[in-house]
């Protein structure tokens, strides 16, 4: 039986709504069980070559970045990772990751013919954040593979970005019928979200977002 949900979407300063079958975070039980310190916030590809230039929304998704991950460090998250695309170069755009947080991969997906999966495994997380670009391409297919591999996975609406219109047909290969042959689900959320949720498992004092 198909179920349908209700993604929407802030995408060159427009509001889209895109039916697909995936879960929107407006019901908290689908963030229960969110601990920090077993889930880990993978940043993919906020590079220059594929950022910069690019207009607002682009720097705009790539400055919530680069202030929410110290926030989510600072709440107990596990670690974040930022995964590069070696053909495109180590140059990051406006995010500063230390040299222990930074990731590199071939493919499209960061699992792909890399030890991610292992390096995480190792560490105990069992749940996936994913921020970055682009949202039809390397987000969504490193959010496939995670899924594949067992783990919870949420992209963050407000941190992701995409700079053609929405593939819309490979969306919803990767995000709806995938997901449901695995039985689990793409859950989109907010980066403010996922924070609050974390803060309910640290006794950190909330920074404003």
């Amino acid at each position: 039986m198909k179920m349908n949900y209700i993604f929407l979407l802030k995408y060159s300063n427009r509001r889209r709504v895109l039916d697909y079958t995936v879960n929107l975070l407006c019901d908290p039980e689908a963030l229960s069980g969110l601990d920090p310190e077993k889930t880990a916030h993978l940043c993919i590809d906020v590079q220059e070559y594929y950022f910069k230039g690019k207009g607002d929304e682009a720097e705009a998704v790539a400055r919530t970045i680069a202030h929410i991950a110290p926030l989510f460090n600072e709440a107990g998250l596990n670690e974040t990772l930022y995964v590069y695309h070696t053909c495109a170069g180590a140059h990051f755009f406006i995010v500063d990751p230390k040299k222990e947080e930074v990731f590199q991969k071939d493919h499209f997906s960061a699992f792909n013919r890399t030890n991610l999966d292992e390096h995480l495994k190792s560490r105990n997380v069992k749940n996936i954040v994913l921020s970055g670009g682009y949202i039809s391409q390397c987000v969504a297919l490193t959010a496939k593979d995670a899924l594949e591999r067992e783990y919870r996975v949420f992209v963050m609406a407000d941190a992701i970005f995409d700079p053609g219109e929405f593939q819309e047909m490979r969306l919803k290969d990767v995000f709806t019928n995938y997901s449901y042959k695995s039985e689990r689900q793409v859950s989109f959320t907010t980066s403010g979200a996922i924070l609050q949720k974390f803060y309910e498992f640290s006794p950190v004092i909330p920074r404003s977002l």
